[in-house]
């Protein structure tokens, strides 16, 4: 379900679909040379990523669908 969307963006909130963009993202050179390293290796660790991150935060999120 997009949250919002303009013409040139669409917002979403991720699910566990979305693990192998967050493997890619999370272990991308220039992400852990200014974040940081967050043992985050395979589909399953991003999954957990996911899971106990953003999506645990959601209830507590100003925006509200």
């Amino acid at each position: 379900m997009n949250i919002l969307e303009t013409d040139r963006r669409i917002l979403c909130r991720l699910t566990i679909d979305d693990a192998a963009f967050i493997v890619d993202l999370l272990n991308d050179s220039l992400f852990l040379r200014f974040i940081g390293d967050k043992g985050v290796t395979s589909r399953d660790d991003a999954r957990k990523y996911i899971l106990n991150g953003p999506v645990d935060s959601y209830p507590y999120s100003c925006i509200k669908y």
